[in-house]
């Protein structure tokens, strides 16, 4: 009997902290952990959008929890060229966290050019009705229609906007 309601009581509390916690978010393993995240013109807009969104929601939540993690993510544009990117968010010795992006760009499968940035500081702006890349001036009005409407913004060391996704 006494086992029958440890066991009871066990479980009771078990259902009571599953029902508290919030609900799980995709994941987005590690690009060592899995193939890129591809995102290519055989994906409907819609399907395009929710593949960023996920990509930003991951940058934005290992920044914000202060998580290493590497992500790669192929764009390939309508003209069929590929972009590769590598977002890599990271400490240093002295726990100043930082975000690397590296981009190759290919050209009929032939490098092209390679683009990349240190991040210092990492802002989630809601986007407005003036699109996603709207003035960033402080105080602006912005009024997001989903919550996964927002972009990032990447600062330097000096504070200047680096870039935006």
């Amino acid at each position: 009997m006494r086992y029958a309601l440890t066991l009871f009581v066990t479980l009771g509390f078990t259902i009571q902290l599953m029902a508290q916690r919030p609900p799980e978010r995709p994941v987005i393993p590690p690009s060592n952990a899995g193939e890129p995240i591809r995102i290519g013109i055989d994906s409907t807009l819609e399907q395009r959008s929710k593949k960023f969104a996920l990509v930003r929601d991951w940058i934005w939540t290992h920044w914000q929890n202060h998580i290493n993690g590497k992500l790669a993510v192929v764009i390939v544009s309508y003209e069929g060229h590929e972009s590769r990117s590598t977002i890599n968010i990271k400490s240093n010795s002295l726990e100043t966290w930082y975000v690397v992006f590296q981009t190759d760009r290919y050209v009929s499968g032939k490098f092209e050019e390679r683009d990349s940035f240190e991040a210092s500081f990492v802002e989630k702006v809601p986007i407005g009705k003036a699109g996603p890349f709207e003035d960033l001036t402080p105080g602006a009005s912005r009024k997001p229609s989903k919550s996964t409407d927002f972009q990032l913004v990447f600062r330097g060391k000096d504070g200047k906007v680096i870039s935006q996704f």
